[in-house]
Order: structure tokens, then C-alpha cells, then sequence
């Protein structure tokens, strides 16, 4: 009996071993909204499993979080990713991400899957999303550490980053509007006066030297 006990246990730590680990990587919702003419761009929740890693050697997150970016004004904005801030000051906080790898996707595919210490890279991840007044639009992440990771290594407590988003106006001018929006440019505006200047110069000039033949 105690042999069939000990068997049991035996392999019920061996597919405990062979799961992902189960964390609660949550929904992170990125907000824009409005108050008082002021544009207020506001993280909510706490950080999930993508901000706040504590994985050892060959665990990954059993299901992707979602990153959700929203749009409560009444205009047209686009939300982008800044920069993802890393442990630049943690040596070992640093060199622990260098075994943890990232995958980002949204609905057009994958935008970024490599490794986390690479995401501020020129060909790393890269968030531009216009979204129309009450639009939301969502991202899965996932994160996976590789099994060349010492576990003594990881950081007591995990290690945690720090997203960085901003928002842009997204303009828009309607067919009709081009003429006034053209003239509001103060740079152009000087350039069409200047013209009309030289251009009534040089009527007034023609209309003397005809008048001054026609005696």
C-alpha cells in the first residue's frame, strides 16, 4: 500500500512538473479619457504577469493576458507604446529577463515574439493603435522563461517592468475644410500674403505704364 502511495505521489509531481504554471495574468486596461478639455491616459488594475515576472527555468503562463486599450473621449486618437521600461539598474534583474521571452499579438497577428530584453529594440515591439471615440481594441501577451535559467538566479519577488504608453490626436480635415485649415497654417499664411503683395505690386505697375502710353 505505502509503495502505491509513494508511486501516486511520485507521479502526481511529475505532472505538476510538466504544467505551466497557473498565475492570474489578469486584463491591463490602458484609458483614455477627457476631463475638463484635459486628455488623461490612465493604467487600471494591478500589474499581471507580463509587468511582473516570476518565472523559473521552463515555466510559461498557462493562458495569455490581455492588454486593453480604450478610447473614452469623442474624438479619434491613437494610443502607442512608448517604451518598456527594464531593470537597467538591476544587474541581476537584468540578466534573469535575458531568459524570458515575450509574444504579443493582436488582431492583425503577431506584433512582437522574442526575447524581453529586446522589446525596446529598433525592430522590437511597436504599438500604434487609432481607435474612434469609444473604440477598445486588445492585445494577448504571454511569457515563457527558457531552461537554461539557474533557478537560484530569479530574483526574489520577480522582477518588474514598467510599460510606458502616450496618445496622439488623430487630425482630421474634411474636404471642405482644407482652404481654412490651409490658411490657419501661420507659415503658409505669411507665404500667400507675400504673393498677393507682389502680385497686386505688379498690376499696379501694368496699370501705370498703360495708362502713361495710352497719353
Amino acid at each position: 500500500m505505502k509503495r502505491i502511495m509513494t508511486l501516486a505521489a511520485a507521479l502526481l509531481l511529475l505532472l505538476c512538473a510538466a504544467c505551466p504554471v497557473a498565475a492570474d495574468n489578469g486584463t491591463q486596461q490602458i484609458a483614455l479619457s477627457e476631463f475638463d478639455g484635459t486628455l488623461m491616459l490612465s493604467a487600471k488594475n494591478q500589474p499581471t504577469s507580463w509587468e511582473l515576472i516570476d518565472l523559473k527555468a521552463g515555466e510559461a503562463t498557462d493562458q495569455p493576458g490581455m492588454l486593453v486599450l480604450e478610447n473614452n473621449t469623442k474624438r479619434a486618437h491613437t494610443i502607442s507604446l512608448n517604451y518598456v521600461g527594464l531593470p537597467f539598474d538591476n544587474e541581476a534583474a537584468l540578466a534573469y529577463l535575458q531568459h524570458v521571452n515575450i509574444t504579443v499579438a493582436g488582431d492583425s497577428g503577431v506584433l512582437y515574439d522574442g526575447p524581453y530584453t529586446r522589446i525596446n529594440d529598433e525592430n522590437g515591439l511597436r504599438i500604434n493603435r487609432l481607435l474612434q471615440p469609444g473604440e477598445a481594441a486588445t492585445l494577448s501577451i504571454s511569457v515563457r522563461c527558457d531552461y537554461t535559467l539557474d533557478n537560484a538566479a530569479l530574483p526574489a519577488g520577480g522582477v518588474l517592468t514598467d510599460w510606458k504608453f502616450f496618445t496622439m490626436v488623430q487630425q482630421e480635415v474634411e474636404d471642405g475644410d482644407k482652404v481654412s485649415a490651409a490658411f490657419s497654417d501661420p507659415a503658409l499664411r505669411e507665404i500667400l500674403i507675400a504673393v498677393a503683395a507682389a502680385a497686386a505690386l505688379l498690376i499696379g505697375v501694368g496699370v501705370y505704364e498703360f495708362s502713361r502710353r495710352r497719353r
